[in-house]
């Protein structure tokens, strides 16, 4: 069997990577690097099928949903957010990706474990199969021989907290970002990026942070982890505010919200359970994966549908944009 992993090439976010990363650890090899946004256009040599993790964050390019055929998923630890779109506006595309076409996917590759009770929702609102699975990440095991810095590691938080955190603590405090640059790297260099980043969190006394794939693997680390709640994110972070220990900037400058940075508290244990279910999902698709036997698919004619499919989605793009420099002249 030949197995691929889900990168977004053009992320700015480690956190779309420590997903991926978090994917591939299940995978016995990696044989494909698939782009997350061009979903629909994969395809092997050979017309065979490709074992894919889907764990991750979807989908800027709503017109690139469904997945292709080559590839076999594992539909776990899968978050949708319709209101981002780089083909489009949120009222054009906003039911691409669950209806007609794009609902014989999840119906075929369902039930569809969900990374946040929003995904859930949002897919049962259009009748099809979901339940709440985790976020993957939680999965990542803790890293051989690292030794504990105990710096704290205060991850994309807001200047005020901060300064904050750095005149209530004795120990050292280091601004870290997950803002980084990856379009030019490969996903091997990637990955030692993401290892770098997590081993120097297992390290640290604390991380406090705004990143929910900052907090989610240091549960999976062991480091105890403060997250900073901000209210416009969520439709992603709400599922995890039960699985964290977490304030609001208001509530920790302003004394409302009392955290002593340098005894932290441990971490809630309520994700170990989710934990094992992600693993036990993974690890037995993958012992599936090894028996299965499928049907050599025609490879011409997909590339010639896929041909006739890029032409109208082509089309579709430019209308798009001529309707909306319209509207933006009104």
């Amino acid at each position: 069997m030949k197995y691929g992993v889900i990168i977004y090439p053009n992320t700015f976010n480690l956190g779309d990577d420590i997903q991926s990363y978090a994917d591939e650890r299940f995978l016995p090899h990696t044989d494909y690097i698939i782009d997350r946004e061009k979903l629909d256009s994969f395809y092997t040599n050979d017309g065979s099928k490709v074992a894919v993790i889907m764990g991750g964050w979807y989908l800027y390019d709503h017109l690139s949903w469904p997945p292709s055929p080559f590839i076999d998923a594992c539909s776990i630890s899968m978050h949708f957010d319709t209101f981002y779109s780089k083909t489009a506006g949120e009222k054009i595309t906003r039911n691409f990706v669950f209806e007609d076409y794009g609902a014989t996917w999840f119906l075929e590759n369902g039930p569809i474990g969900c990374r946040d009770h929003q995904t859930k929702s949002m897919l049962e609102k259009f009748g099809l199969p979901a339940y709440f699975s985790g976020c993957i990440t939680l999965t990542i095991n803790k890293f051989e021989n690292v030794e504990k810095h105990n710096k704290i590691c205060l991850v994309d938080l807001p200047n005020d907290v901060k300064n904050h955190i750095v005149k209530s603590s004795n120990y050292e405090c280091v601004e870290m970002t997950h803002s980084v640059k990856m379009t030019t790297l490969s996903w091997e260099q990637r990955k030692k990026i993401v290892e770098r980043q997590l081993k120097f969190y297992q390290g640290a006394s604390l991380v406090v942070t705004t990143r929910l794939h900052a907090a989610l693997p240091c549960l999976a680390l062991g480091t105890p982890v403060l997250f900073i709640k901000e209210n416009w994110s969520l439709n992603r972070t709400g599922t995890w505010l039960d699985y964290l220990n977490y304030t609001t900037t208001e509530k920790l400058l302003s004394g409302e919200y009392s955290y002593d940075f340098d005894a932290p508290m441990s971490n809630p244990e309520k994700y170990k359970e989710v934990r094992e279910k992600i693993i036990n999902t993974c690890e037995e698709f993958v012992k599936n994966c090894e028996k299965k036997e499928f049907k050599q698919l025609d490879v011409e004619m997909f590339l010639d549908g896929l041909r006739r499919t890029e032409r109208l989605k082509k089309l579709m793009r430019l209308r798009i944009d001529k309707f909306e420099r319209e509207m933006n002249s009104h």
